[in-house]
């Protein structure tokens, strides 16, 4: 998840972060409404946690939904064979390189997690960020790996797996007057009468190729990072022009699948309902590079795909020759 330098919180907030340890340092996030508390009495990983969730980290104190109390210890584990359990309100994953527990039940939800000899990096990405993410979606959350904006008064949410066009989509659309929700990665909020899209950072990332593909050139000189196993141009939104507004206030109102077809003219094709349930489920929340099994939120994962599903206008995007044309195609198809 998305990136600002650790401090400790004005207050230890023993009341409402149970079970914290003495020195440790807390650090709260507010993500789109679900305050989650990070203790820590690791230096590195208190920055690292910081750096990673930037976007939503709050200075005034309140009550968690959820407290995580992180160690790292230079011993070995006590455990020699993995062993897990999970009855929806006790979780338990304990291996030779972590030890976690989780209460899952009365609120605010606690997560002990022990990693054992591992890095700053491996105990963020491979522990912290998975059980975050199993959280936010057991509280209606669905972390996915899609794209957003908001064009002729209408939220489109882009999807597709890498190299399928959703950064050609996007960035398309951007150029041409769209205002920007999020980009590679979007929060899926289940609201009565569908689904929101939320996004966090204000960039946007894309290939050269794509850029040139677009006549993008003028852009000039962007910076190079990593995004998954691809490098792409880092893009500020606000450099794109269009109308930039808050985040998302309605539900979405049509989802694009696209699909690169160099050959083939540009079109929007219909999907039904049931194809665009289909659809999504072949796609994956973003999740690497590792995912707990949970039952709870897979649930919710498949209810908030559902109601996707349900209520936005579904198409196929062939990117074709003119793919110049997808803003006007999108703009008529919301009519």
């Amino acid at each position: 998840m998305p990136g600002a330098e650790v401090g400790q919180h004005p207050r230890r907030a023993a009341a409402a972060v149970n079970g914290s340890t003495k020195g440790a340092l807390t650090a709260l996030f507010d993500i789109f409404g679900e305050c989650i508390a990070v203790n820590t009495d690791d230096p590195a990983l208190g920055a690292r946690v910081a750096a990673e969730l930037a976007p939503f980290r709050v200075a005034e104190a309140r009550d968690p939904c959820a407290v995580f109390h992180v160690a790292q210890r230079d011993s070995e584990s006590p455990v020699l064979t993995g062993q897990q359990f999970n009855n929806g309100t006790l979780l338990v994953i304990a291996d030779r390189h972590k030890l976690i527990t989780a209460s899952l039940g009365t609120p605010p939800w606690q997560i002990y997690i022990e990693a054992f000899r591992r890095s700053d990096e491996y105990t963020y990405h491979y522990l912290i960020d998975p059980l975050l993410l199993m959280i936010l979606k057991r509280r209606g959350l669905v972390h996915w790996h899609g794209a957003a904006v908001r064009h002729a008064g209408r939220d489109v949410l882009i999807v597709g797996e890498g190299g399928a066009g959703k950064s050609t989509s996007t960035l398309c659309l951007l150029l041409h007057g769209a205002g920007f929700i999020a980009d590679d990665e979007v929060f899926l909020q289940s609201l009565p009468g569908g689904v929101r899209a939320r996004g966090a950072e204000r960039y946007v990332h894309c290939t050269d190729q794509t850029l040139a593909l677009l006549g993008g050139g003028r852009l000039g000189d962007l910076p190079l990072v990593r995004r998954g196993s691809r490098y792409k141009r880092r893009i500020e939104a606000a450099l794109l022009g269009g109308d930039r507004g808050e985040a998302a206030s309605a539900p979405i109102g049509m989802v694009l699948f696209p699909r690169v077809a160099a050959g083939d003219p540009t079109e929007l094709r219909p999907l039904p309902a049931a194809e665009a349930m289909r659809r999504l489920i072949l796609q994956r929340p973003r999740e690497h590079p590792a995912v707990i099994p949970d039952a709870p939120s897979l649930q919710r994962q498949f209810a908030t795909c559902a109601a996707l599903a349900g209520t936005a206008a579904a198409f196929e995007a062939v990117l074709g020759r003119d793919v110049e044309r997808l803003p006007e195609l999108v703009a008529r198809a919301g009519r």
